[in-house]
């Protein structure tokens, strides 16, 4: 039910079920539980790792982050309004432009350094992948261009 609300990345429920399967062979103890306590244990350590890679992803192959980013995640708009991404990968992303840049804050914090304006137009994520992985690197934003900006 939670993939097809699309909550759950697709094949992450199936891991969940087979969580479910370990634990409550392990919370049941019967005298069979202790010869594979090892095994259901390991087990259960792989399955969770493919949970975690599976919905929170390290390369994001999750549906709701756009394609051909290589070293960043975008959330796709269709998916911006998603119970899962609303809630658990909005709240920790940044609102960023194509012509973003990365720095470490004071606190040694990595921090989005971007424009203050791109203008009214309203971009599509195909316009935006292509926006990014085209920018000119001489004008990604880097904390001297904000303070030149602001000068000015």
């Amino acid at each position: 039910m939670l993939e097809d609300w699309k909550v759950l990345a697709i094949g992450v429920g199936e891991d969940f079920l087979a969580l479910f399967g370990l634990r409550s062979r392990s919370v049941h103890l019967s005298p069979e539980t202790y010869s594979t306590m090892r095994g259901d244990t390991l087990s259960a350590l792989r399955t969770l790792g493919k949970v975690i890679s599976g919905q929170f992803g390290y390369f994001g192959r999750q549906p709701w982050f756009t394609e051909n980013t290589p070293g960043a995640q975008f959330i796709k708009r269709e998916w911006e309004d998603g119970p899962f991404v609303r809630a658990y990968i909005i709240p920790r992303s940044g609102f960023v432009g194509p012509g973003y840049g990365m720095d470490h804050s004071p606190n040694g914090l990595w921090q989005h350094l971007d424009y203050d304006d791109y203008g009214d137009r309203m971009i599509e994520d195909d316009q935006f992948v292509k926006a990014h992985r085209e920018r000119d690197p001489n004008m990604v934003v880097t904390h001297e261009m904000l303070e030149r900006i602001r000068q000015v």
